[in-house]
């Protein structure tokens, strides 16, 4: 990833993080699903990885990275250098006043949010898209059973032990149950595909929109 490069001045501890979130999951694919103009909001960006690729790629993209970590975000702030088109800032989701984007992505987030919240989080995700706006998923997959068992192992070290990862809980799904999710939170259009391939946990992407008439959610 092009992005990695803007890290190289960074404490150790952040290099080695983006490097791995790098290597381990599958973000050049879901890079290639966002907009390569328009808006885009990047919730749970931590060091602003995924939004600084798109944004590098993309300079008509005007990237928004959110992260509840002031350190994260600090971090993420250091890489944007005299780059106009990205933005990084220690916010919640619903203190965003922005709305209408032309895409919002929730990369490794939704199962740190606890599962009480996931309707009302998941609504608010589809009421800051635009009509016709896409939605990107990256969750992480119920099957095949040891790709899971092994990754919650590496979430229990990374949320509990190191505290790299800002999360009380976590709560996984299964594809079928995640795409029914956003049928509910009025998405359409939905999509997944198993990225998975060549990667030792069972990566998720989920693609949906907004529909551009007023209905169900609208």
């Amino acid at each position: 990833m092009r992005a990695l490069s803007l890290y190289r001045d960074q404490p150790p501890g952040v290099r080695l993080h983006t490097f791995l979130r790098a290597w381990s999951a599958p973000l050049d694919e879901v890079v290639a699903t966002l907009p390569t103009t328009g808006s885009l909001l990047d919730i749970g960006c931590g060091h602003g990885l995924v939004s600084n690729e798109a944004a590098l790629r993309h300079p008509e993209l005007k990237v928004l990275g959110i992260d509840l970590s002031e350190t994260k975000i600090a971090s993420a702030r250091a890489t944007v250098g005299t780059r106009a088109n990205v933005e990084f800032r220690a916010a919640r989701l619903d203190a965003v006043p922005e709305s209408a984007f032309d895409a919002v992505a929730l990369i490794d987030v939704l199962y740190l949010v606890p599962e009480a919240s996931w309707s009302s989080f998941l609504s608010t995700c589809f009421h800051k898209l635009a009509p016709g706006g896409v939605f990107v998923l990256k969750e992480i997959g119920t099957e095949p059973r040891w790709k899971f068992e092994r990754l919650k192992l590496q979430e229990l070290v990374s949320t509990k032990v190191l505290r790299i990862t800002k999360g009380d809980t976590m709560h996984f799904e299964s594809e079928s149950s995640l795409c029914r999710r956003l049928q509910d939170a009025g998405f359409e259009d939905v999509a997944l595909r198993r990225l998975d391939a060549g990667f030792t946990s069972p990566h998720l992407l989920l693609t949906a929109k907004r529909p551009r008439l007023a209905g169900r959610g609208a």
